[in-house]
């Protein structure tokens, strides 16, 4: 198989699997939303593109978390506080006193079980946020 015809193999593949999950989502302060999703059998990864966007006129005063869930069900999945411990999260943290902030910031998760649940969580007290999430799992 020459270069060109692999590179537009895995373009292809990178179409048909990349998707965005939320789009203009208005998380509540300290509230989340959870996105689940179920790995196709073959694939061993995935990546993960989230944009923030505090549009408050009060100062935010943290960020968003992003934590990640395993399940081998898609029912059942791992404990957030577990997970939080296994370090199993990422972070999007906005500095103090900010406000009308954007940050965007991607991250790589392994595909270990066929289902990841996403929680975003806005861990401002006071302000809503507005969240973008992409995904492309790959193989």
């Amino acid at each position: 198989m020459s270069y060109d015809t692999l590179v537009k193999a895995l373009r292809e593949v990178y179409k048909k699997d990349k998707k965005q999950e939320l789009t203009d989502e208005v998380i509540a302060a300290g509230q989340y939303k959870d996105v689940n999703i179920a790995i196709p059998e073959g694939y061993t990864g995935m990546i993960v593109t989230v944009k923030a966007s505090f549009a408050a006129t009060d100062p935010t005063t943290t960020g968003v978390r992003i934590v990640y869930m395993y399940s081998y069900n898609g029912t059942d999945y791992d404990n957030e506080d577990n997970a939080v411990d296994a370090g199993n999260y990422e972070d999007i943290l906005i500095p103090t006193g900010q406000t009308s902030v954007v940050r965007q910031r991607s991250f790589i998760l392994a595909a270990l079980a066929p289902h990841i649940k996403l929680r975003v969580k806005n861990l401002d007290a006071t302000n809503d946020v507005t969240i973008n999430l992409w995904r492309v799992i790959t193989r």
